[in-house]
């Protein structure tokens, strides 16, 4: 309701939703009319057949393209943490990886997996130069390391949905200043969904991340 009050759901736009584990989100945004396309992407194999396969059962293989990826801030892989009991809590290793966490996350059994940057992703997706109409995202407190990686991307006016959690944040190497210092340069407000509507001030996000880091 939010997003269509906004005008931030073209049903004739490309939307890109990163961290799809097994297609929830995408095929969702697809059928009820919020984009015509979308880019999943996943990096763990086993979400990654789910995804392709509920993409397939729902006949949306010509408007849904899945892309086994991490998105960071660079091109290469990374190592993947995965949990033994949550399928949409496998999380990229930062350089807190291997400290121990409040979820035993150094205790993870790792893979790795291909990466790439947003901004590159768009390069070989949208050949044409279209940006995304809409942008998706729920990493376990990785998205500030995508937005690293997708800069242009979202100086171009993008809107973008995303998880804020600065427990996983720092977990990805992030402090406070550095995560809200690249969200103050991207963008000017936000909306916290599910409650108050209003736009808030981007700089409202550093008392929120005090309040909230300490939680788990």
């Amino acid at each position: 309701t939010e997003l269509r009050r906004r005008g931030f759901a073209s049903p004739h736009g490309t939307a890109l939703d990163i961290g799809a584990n097994i297609g929830v989100i995408g095929i969702a945004l697809v059928l009820r009319g919020y984009a015509a396309r979308v880019i999943a992407v996943e990096p763990e194999e086993a979400n990654f057949e789910l995804l392709v396969r509920n993409v397939q059962q729902n006949g949306l293989t010509e408007a849904i393209w899945c892309e086994r990826l991490a998105l960071g801030a660079f091109e290469g892989s990374v190592e993947m943490e995965l949990s033994p009991d949550n399928l949409g809590d496998h999380r990229v290793r930062g350089p807190l990886g291997s400290a121990p966490g409040a979820y035993g996350e150094d205790l993870r059994a790792t893979v790795t997996v291909p990466a790439s940057t947003l901004d590159d992703l768009l390069e070989r997706a949208s050949p044409s130069g279209e940006r995304p109409s809409l942008i998706w995202m729920d990493v376990q407190g990785f998205e500030g390391r995508v937005l690293e990686g997708g800069t242009r991307t979202i100086q171009a006016g993008v809107p973008v949905v995303a998880e804020f959690w600065p427990y996983g944040i720092r977990r990805s190497g992030l402090d406070r200043d550095q995560f809200c210092g690249l969200v103050e340069s991207l963008f000017s407000g936000f909306v916290l969904l599910g409650a108050r509507s209003a736009t808030q001030g981007i700089g409202e996000l550093r008392r929120m991340f005090d309040q909230l880091v300490t939680t788990t």
